[in-house]
């Protein structure tokens, strides 16, 4: 199933990963900002872009190095979506926890809170859990919970991977396979960006498994922690998806029953089978 029909299709629902904080005033606003990279466009980005082959191959192998490390994997997530066209976008916020052992991997993103055209959306509460071949997504607004299978039962894929699916998340697994799938160059952007962070554009090849997902995707990686703290991510349409990571925390301990979605009985159900793909 095409990225853009589910994401859009889970717009209709509140869509997914767009994400927004509560804090909706200005102050909150700038503190963030104050530790993430500033924002950019990805047009921009486009023509500033510089190939340098040692330094990219230097900067995927310290990031697959790393993703290799990761058990688990804790950080507020913030999700932007913009529609231009619509003059539009709708901004999410919550928690993301990963887990990953030799047998099976676990994905929750917990989104609390939401803005939609610069209103605040009471009582917002989604859920969505990828454990290596379903996702499980909770609606408390419409009293909703959709399972859906993605992976075939005895072929189990990395969580990551499987929320790749929905959102442009990318680094945290296989990160040296990211040629497979883009043209990659470094992005010179000049100021507090270039020192604090790495800046990739990855330009999506004609045989991606994301070419009808996104046409690029500007990345971001912390330079001392190796580790990525956004994605900014265009789509054939002209949409935005820009995700942020903050105050990550990796290989802590989590709590036992994080991954633990309670549903309530009353939440009308809707089962979909793993659909395969055409021959």
């Amino acid at each position: 199933m095409k990225f853009i029909m589910k994401l859009r299709t889970m717009n209709m629902l509140f869509v997914l990963l767009i994400v927004m904080t509560c804090f909706g005033c200005a102050s909150a606003k700038s503190s963030r900002d104050a530790n993430l990279p500033s924002s950019g466009q990805l047009a921009a980005a486009s023509v500033n872009a510089a190939p340098d082959a040692n330094k990219i191959d230097a900067i995927l192998a310290k990031l697959d190095e790393k993703s290799r490390e990761i058990k688990t994997y804790q950080a507020k997530i913030i999700y932007l979506f913009k529609q231009p066209a619509l003059e539009s976008e709708a901004l999410r916020s919550g928690v993301l926890y990963y887990t990953s052992d030799d047998k099976n991997s676990k994905l929750r993103i917990n989104f609390t809170a939401l803005r939609q055209d610069n209103e605040p959306a009471p009582n917002y509460h989604e859920e969505y859990l990828f454990d290596g071949f379903n996702l499980t997504r909770v609606d408390y607004k419409l009293k909703s919970v959709e399972y859906r299978q993605l992976a075939d039962a005895n072929k189990p894929i990395n969580a990551f991977d499987l929320a790749s699916q929905y959102l442009p998340i990318i680094g945290f697994t296989k990160a040296d396979k990211l040629r497979d799938d883009f043209e990659i160059s470094i992005v010179s952007a000049g100021g507090s960006d270039t020192a604090m962070y790495d800046q990739l554009l990855l330009k999506t090849k004609p045989q991606s498994q994301y070419r009808s997902d996104y046409t690029q995707i500007r990345f971001w990686i912390d330079k001392r922690t190796s580790m990525p703290v956004r994605m900014e991510a265009a789509s054939p349409q002209e949409d935005i998806y820009d995700i942020r990571l903050e105050d990550a925390k990796v290989n802590k301990p989590l709590a036992r029953d994080v991954f633990n979605v309670e549903v309530p009985a009353d939440f009308g159900k809707n089962v979909v089978p793993l659909q395969k793909a055409a021959n």
